[in-house]
Formats: C-alpha cells, sequence, structure tokens
C-alpha cells in the first residue's frame, strides 16, 4: 500500500469522527485535517511508507 492509500483511509475514519479532511494530491501527498470546533485551525499530515509500514514523520 502506498502513502496515498493511507492518507485516504485515515481520512475516511476522521471524517467518521466529526473531522474535516481534504486530501492535498501532490509530492508528498497531504491529509489536511481541522475540527468543526476550531475550523480556522488545523495541520497537515504526511506518510512514509518504509518497508510496507506507514510512520507519521
Amino acid at each position: 500500500m502506498n502513502a496515498l492509500r493511507y492518507l485516504d483511509a485515515l481520512a475516511g475514519e476522521l471524517a467518521g469522527k466529526g473531522w474535516t479532511v481534504a486530501l492535498r494530491l501532490g509530492d508528498p501527498p497531504l491529509l489536511r485535517l481541522s475540527h468543526r470546533s476550531a475550523p480556522h485551525v488545523g495541520e497537515s499530515v504526511m506518510v512514509v511508507v518504509v518497508d510496507g509500514t506507514p510512520w507519521v514523520p
């Protein structure tokens, strides 16, 4: 599985728990997260796959 698929799976899980998610395609792909209680504050997450294991650096 590549980084984009892990981010997509994470986006699905977090969206189901009330987070706002936006998948940003690029190099590297990023997942932008914010919560409905603070929509103007957010964080970007990236995933690196090392030997088949996903890591969030």
